[in-house]
């Protein structure tokens, strides 16, 4: 049976209000002292790129390496002297660029490849989308694309406040500051508006795809996610709605006055998956979509030892378990399957047990990211970044890599991303600082 159908079986389907679940403060660390390598290295660092702010200017870098065929190839994106410059590179040209577009000014704010390869998308702060298609072979010492980036519906998207690719499809969800869900259908070129379907009270401010290709969006203090959106023609329709007011009202007074607005939400990897979106600055909710289950109150709320500092980010691993980053150089681990297990069977302080947590740097911890396909964990922080695995519910450091970068009062390294291997990691600053680190050799 196709697994859109088990989903669909599975799902909850129509409105639904999170009430029922409990508040708890996951376990602390039991090092105080930054986790490293034991021993030696278990892999190979090998810069391949590294860029400086005469190049970038000095403000935030957007990066993301190109998937499919030509996965060898990095997208850059950053302001100079006020203009938004796109940048293309490949292994064989660093560290000259193969094309460089200037988009005019506005900073950028979002950069992603479509599920092909073929098209990249940036988003500009107050001026709206471009897109670029980029050929495969493109590349080398080939020389410039011979395309130049068009903007999207300019008078539409420079209200765009949440945009993402399906992982299946050549479709760009955007979502924007009025709480409109827009679905640009790349194929065919055209762009669904839902004014009345779809809409949300508040502004988007942040989703995901998953599987069956279908759309979560989250907005004020509801998500909603969409039926299976076809390969043309997609149209959104709303499948469940899950309100989010009845959990936020058991937060904590000290975590509400942070207040805030859903800023990072992701579905799990199972099917049908569970859903964690954070909320304001140290909140998590967690919760299953599931609609057999839906009686048993499958949601709880998460917050973390105040001194650990805010949420930076989280990824979800195979076995349902989220790993969380915490500004001040926690990680964070919420085995959710057994958490909501012990929750019911044994109550509060027992579903504790299902979490932990990690001491990975010794200052700050900005982004972690995880490869699938090798199993690895990113984490930056500090002056440099450490590979991470994850072995019987412990964190193991493969490499511990000390970056050329000297902290600045306001600025520090912000972002990593794999690419489609999980070999070569993409470091950014908020400074106009990038750097390319190959990990996929073994250290002799």
């Amino acid at each position: 049976m196709p697994p859109t159908l088990d989903i669909e079986k599975a799902m909850h389907q129509g409105e639904r209000s999170l009430d029922g679940g409990d508040v708890l403060t996951t376990a602390r660390a039991q090092n105080e002292i930054a986790i490293t390598v034991r021993g030696d290295p278990k892999v190979k660092a090998k810069r391949i790129l590294k860029l400086l702010p005469s190049v970038l200017g000095k403000d935030k870098v957007k990066a993301a390496w190109r998937v499919g065929k030509a996965s060898t190839h990095l997208a850059v994106a950053s302001e100079k002297e006020g203009f938004c410059l796109l940048s293309l590179y490949s292994r064989a040209s660093m560290p000259k660029p193969t094309d460089v577009q200037n988009l005019g000014p506005g900073r950028p704010t979002w950069l992603g490849w479509d599920c092909k390869g073929t098209c990249l998308a940036v988003m500009q702060e107050g001026v709206g989308i471009h897109l670029w298609d980029i050929p495969d072979e493109i590349g080398g010492e080939r020389g410039p694309c011979g395309t130049a980036p068009l903007r999207l519906a300019p008078t539409i998207t420079n209200a765009t406040s949440f945009c993402a690719w399906s992982k299946e499809h050549p479709q760009l969800a955007i979502g924007t500051n009025a709480g409109r869900v827009i679905l640009f259908n790349k194929a065919q070129g055209v762009m669904q508006l839902h004014d009345r379907k779809g809409k949300h009270g508040a502004a988007v401010t942040c989703g995901d795809w998953l599987v069956g290709n279908r759309l979560g969006l989250a907005s004020g203090t509801r998500i909603k996610i969409s039926k299976p959106l076809a390969a043309e023609g997609a149209q959104w329709e709303s499948y469940s709605k899950f309100k989010l007011s009845g959990m936020l009202s058991r937060v904590p007074r000290r975590v509400k006055e942070s207040g805030g607005a859903p800023k990072l939400l992701s579905f799990s990897l199972s099917s049908p998956p569970y859903v964690a979106v954070c909320i304001g600055e140290s909140y998590m909710l967690v919760f299953a979509t599931s609609g057999a289950n839906s009686k048993d109150n499958e949601e709880v709320g998460l917050t973390f030892p105040d001194d650990y500092g805010p949420i930076t980010g989280f990824q979800w691993l195979e076995d349902d378990v989220v790993l969380v980053s915490l500004a001040n150089g926690y990680v964070t681990s919420v085995d959710v399957g057994a958490m909501l297990r012990m929750r019911k069977n044994h109550g509060l302080p027992e579903a504790i047990k299902a979490t932990g947590s990690t001491k990975v740097f010794d200052e700050y911890l900005t982004c972690l990211a995880y490869s699938p396909v090798t199993k690895r964990i990113a984490c930056v922080g500090d002056r440099g970044v450490k590979v991470i695995v994850r072995e019987q519910n412990e964190l193991e450091v493969l490499v511990d890599h000390t970056l050329e970068y000297e902290l600045t009062l306001g600025n520090c390294i912000d972002s990593c991303k794999w690419d489609d291997k999980g070999a070569s990691l993409v470091i950014t600053a908020t400074n106009g600082y990038l750097w390319c680190i190959d990990f996929s050799q073994k250290a002799r």
